[in-house]
């Protein structure tokens, strides 16, 4: 008599067998998914749909959530643990949907800016190493992204204030927020399906779309390759930003007003002495 696909799992009824490995891929064991065929896609066909990434612009939130669509499943990514979180690149995202929500900081507050900056060129470092693995085994890396932007509204606060999309540190020479909040996506290669959505029906008509576009559509258009050269610089840009912000969150330096990039600052002079302590 052959083996039944689900082994003693198949005296639990589906909805049983649903909070158990709701319960197993909770607390990162996916082993299980090598035990059989049926098990692993029981699991898979709920577990590689869709994950919803959320990065909020506020301190108390979660510093990255991501939530799997199919599965009651959660997984709190924090700002001094991501290293625990090494398997991310290995999902296969030719199976995966990303959607990215992200929340509108206040341009009153411009610590919520640089939390979030922070957050968005940690996750998309954590993402990109997935083809630079397969390059290294030898293989062509086959994930292809499909992601989408969220541009959420939150506690109020939008993108576009009094008909004028925000830029927090327009005086300092950066760009729309929602703009800024793009250019560390422009890390990630082999994304093919990509699109973004604003909450709200003022966003969309007031906001200028062109690097948006640009990222969405037009780079990969041959007629377009004239374009595409501006943006030979990203990389540039990308460490202007980090060097131009660290400084912000050093109490050392900057001794900037806000709430944010107080409680940020009071975060990290805890973070140096628990570690001068340990290293003691």
């Amino acid at each position: 008599m052959n083996a039944a696909p689900f082994g003693y799992f198949i005296f639990f009824a589906s909805v049983i067998r649903l909070l158990i490995w709701e319960k197993l891929v909770q607390e990162g064991s996916l082993a299980i998914l090598r035990t059989s065929q049926a098990i692993y896609h029981d699991i898979a066909d709920r577990l590689y749909n869709t994950f919803d990434i959320h990065l909020s612009s506020t301190f108390e939130d979660p510093w990255i959530e991501i939530r799997c669509k199919l599965l009651r499943v959660k997984w709190v990514i924090g700002r001094r643990d991501h290293n625990k979180f090494s398997n991310l690149p290995r999902v296969p995202y030719d199976k995966v949907k990303l959607v990215v929500h992200i929340y509108a900081p206040d341009p009153d507050d411009c610590g919520q800016f640089i939390l979030l900056w922070e957050k968005i060129s940690k996750l998309t470092q954590m993402l990109e190493p997935m083809y630079e693995g397969s390059y290294q085994s030898g293989s062509t890396p086959e994930a292809v992204i499909s992601m989408v932007i969220r541009l959420r509204k939150h506690n109020g606060v939008d993108w576009i204030r009094n008909g004028q999309v925000s830029s927090t540190f327009c005086n300092n020479g950066l760009g729309y927020d929602f703009n800024e909040v793009l250019l560390p996506f422009c890390r990630l290669s082999r994304v093919r399906r990509f699109g973004i959505i604003s909450d709200t029906e003022e966003m969309a008509v007031a906001a200028d779309w062109a690097f948006a576009n640009y990222a969405t559509r037009l780079s990969q258009d041959p007629g377009y390759g004239d374009i595409a050269r501006t943006f030979d610089g990203i990389a540039g840009l990308l460490n202007h930003r980090d060097d131009f912000f660290t400084p912000w969150v050093d109490y050392r330096f900057l001794q900037v007003p806000g709430r944010t990039l107080t409680l940020m600052r009071r975060e990290q002079q805890i973070y140096l002495v628990d570690t001068m302590m340990h290293r003691a």
